[in-house]
């Protein structure tokens, strides 16, 4: 076992594996510090990737983000950076280079929790070393009174206090004009339909309820007069903006709009409103700018068309400029600018994650509730400088606060939490056919289930460890295992290979998601496809040969085929393709297109492709089993106030009805797998909602 030794002023331990530094202590794993060691042994020398590679990992295949996770947590321990780096230093297209001073000559602590930087050797200490005890006390006196005057100023604290604490889930909080009240949403639990309530934030009233029909109200914005409240409301799939009074009074229509994705705000002057809307053909979402005098609206945004689209705008202060988040694909989100006057469009940030909300503190500050490595926290981000790193600051705000609402220096969060778990149903013919919860149900979300035909596992994507990761489990629920340890901000679409001890994947590392494979040990990964397109939502060819994956690496969203053994990529579709999965007898692919209702049967002989389910909708593009008779898929009724899972039989073309559904379906996350023996549906759904509105005091 090496010895102690120290890198800087880093006390290294590697029969611990630990890294110190005075008094705090990191605990690494094994693989990371043999990393570590690696590059020691050979300091201020380029070592080579392949090199790392086979001295730490031997034979066992490892994807290229086990090295570059190890040196990334490193760099975060030495609080490095690798754009310019004092320990490690990465040598493009080579390797890494350790430029820190390797020490093993300096005596090191036994103590395992108050270690303290070496001083200088006992033949190295200059004269000082021996002037007088009332000297050295002047000096550090002289030291003590410096540091006292250069001492940083303490990092301000801020105390929350409730707005809202209602049975349910409160959320969409938007100031009125004067600052004295807020307009928010309200989805109690056990009841299909939301709400718009108003509240004094001085806390002596009751929250009012403002809406009562039967439907989904949602994204309330103030009028600046404080005279209207505009919002979404969507009856069984028909969306609309409407207004109300904020002190009561009777719903009026505005204008119908096609949009999944919300965000509703009322320019300064109160002329018009921005508001979100999707193209009846692409379904790709967008920013319009509608007047309210002429009842005209005009497209502001135009968003590349293999992207999700554009949502959530907000005007500025002045009305000069007006922000809004665009989503390239699930959990890669940025924030962008339109100037009003010229219509130029600028792009804010750079870190590809998920943005869970915004609001303008003033004319050049943003404050933006994102999510990093499964982490959410609220930043303030300055929009006078240019680089996005130095531009975003973490506010000591905590974890877990959502969509920061501000007005006058008055800052409120949402905190709030979605259950999604997992039931089954049973198919068998003697039996009801009624949801059974799982035994992995937890307070986190379970989604993306697949079993394996080899031993039945279950393997399904879960954020119940902080970030989404890769889990399986035994059909009832034992030996649950955490199989993937990324940490990116979405890891998911886990699918068995025909053999059943494979698991391909897609992970977001840097925003860009590529495909994984992982045995069922978790011991070794490897990455399928890299580049700069987005590749996700794998599934396997019928031999397990190959495997199919949605791409937009030709400018519009296709699916692909990639054979295991490395050979290029292959495209499959030509007129769209989002999730496919083939045949059992591998010679048909069913598909459905991205933001297009409808499940496709392509020939895989002919390569004529035919609509067979036209009733799936583009919000379940993934939510379809197939089996050797047929498709089970969630059928979404806009007529009724349940979903229901269907079953297509390919000797008829029917479609019959298997179980309804009462709870809540995930909107574009699959969440639907059957039992090898076929005798079971595991279906994710959403249990319950949970949120409250806070206040920052003293913001």
């Amino acid at each position: 076992m090496a010895k102690d030794f120290y890198i800087g002023k880093w006390l290294i331990q590697p029969s611990l594996n630990r890294v110190c530094l005075q008094e705090e202590h990191w605990k690494i794993e094994p693989k990371i510090m043999n990393v570590l060691l690696c590059l020691a042994e050979h300091p201020n020398e380029v070592v080579t990737r392949e090199f790392i590679f086979e001295a730490v990992w031997g034979e066992t295949i490892v994807v290229d983000m086990a090295l570059t996770r190890a040196i990334s947590e490193l760099r975060s321990i030495f609080k490095d950076k690798a754009t310019s780096p004092a320990v490690i230093e990465t040598i493009p297209k080579r390797g890494y280079r350790l430029i820190a001073t390797v020490d093993r000559e300096q005596n090191t602590l036994e103590s395992s929790t108050n270690v303290i930087p070496p001083s200088a050797s006992q033949n190295d200490r200059s004269p000082v070393f021996f002037y007088s005890t009332a000297a050295i006390v002047v000096i550090l006196v002289f030291i003590f009174t410096i540091s006292i005057l250069d001492a940083p100023e303490p990092v301000k604290t801020y105390s929350a206090k409730p707005v809202t604490s209602l049975k349910g889930w409160e959320f969409n909080p938007a100031f009125s004009p004067d600052g004295n009240s807020i307009a928010f949403v309200l989805q109690q639990n056990g009841i299909p339909f939301s709400q718009i309530y108003t509240t004094s934030l001085d806390g002596d009233e009751e929250p009012v309820q403002l809406t009562s029909s039967e439907g989904f109200h949602f994204a309330p914005a103030w009028s600046p007069d404080g005279n209207t409240l505009a919002f979404y409301f969507n009856d069984s799939g028909r969306v609309s903006i409407k207004s109300i009074p904020p002190f009561g009074g009777e719903e009026n229509h505005i204008i119908n709009v096609n949009a999944l994705a919300a965000g509703l705000h009322w320019s300064p002057d109160g002329n018009s409103f921005a508001y979100v809307n999707a193209d009846t053909m692409t379904q790709q979402h967008a920013i319009y700018h509608y007047f309210v005098e002429d009842k005209t609206s005009i497209k502001l945004s135009f968003p590349p068309r293999t992207n999700w689209g554009d949502h959530y705008p907000r005007y500025s202060p002045n009305g000069d400029q007006l922000a809004f988040i665009r989503s390239e694909v699930e959990g890669k989100q940025d924030l962008f600018l339109i100037d009003i006057v010229s219509r130029e469009e600028k792009r804010l940030t750079n870190f590809s994650r998920p943005i869970l909300g915004f609001d303008w503190a003033d004319n050049e500050t943003l404050f933006l509730s994102s999510s990093e490595q499964g982490e959410v926290y609220v930043y303030e981000f300055d929009l006078t400088t240019e680089d996005t790193a130095s531009a975003l600051k973490k506010l000591p705000l905590g974890k877990d606060k959502h969509n920061p609402t501000i007005h006058n220096g008055q800052l409120i969060l949402e905190d709030w939490t979605k259950d999604i778990d997992l039931f089954s149903i049973s198919l068998a013919n003697d039996e009801i056919n009624s949801l059974q919860p799982s035994p992995l149900s937890s307070s986190q979300w379970e989604l993306h289930p697949s079993y394996s035909k080899l031993h039945g596992k279950l393997a399904f994507s879960s954020n119940r460890s902080g970030s989404f990761e890769i889990w399986t489990s035994d059909q009832d629920g034992s030996n649950l295992q955490k199989l993937s340890d990324i940490g990116s901000s979405l890891t998911g679409m886990p699918a068995w290979s025909p053999a059943g001890d494979v698991i391909a994947f897609d992970s977001r590392i840097n925003g860009t998601s590529d495909i994984f494979i992982i045995d069922d040990s978790g011991m070794g990964t490897y990455q399928l496809t890299k580049g700069s397109s987005n590749d996700m939502s794998p599934t396997w060819s019928a031999d397990g040969s190959a495997i199919y994956f949605a791409s937009d690496r030709s400018g519009s969203w296709e699916l692909w085929k990639k054979p295991i053994n490395g050979d290029n990529s292959v495209r499959v579709t030509t007129n769209g393709g989002y999730y496919g999965a083939e045949s059992v007898d591998g010679q048909f692919l069913f598909f459905t297109k991205h933001r297009v209702a409808g499940l496709w049967r392509l020939n895989l002989n002919s390569m004529e492709e035919e609509l067979i389910i036209p009733e799936l909708s583009s919000l379940d593009w993934g939510n379809w089993v197939v089996t050797e008779n047929g498709i089970y898929f969630f059928q979404r009724r806009q007529s009724a106030r349940v979903s229901s899972v269907s079953f297509y039989k390919f000797s008829s073309g029917e479609i019959e009805t298997v179980a309804e559904i009462r709870n809540s379906v995930p909107v574009l996350d699959p969440s639907i797998a059957i039992t090898p023996d076929q005798k079971k549906l595991l279906i994710g759904l959403i249990t319950g909602y949970q949120g409250d509105l806070i206040m920052i005091e003293d913001f």
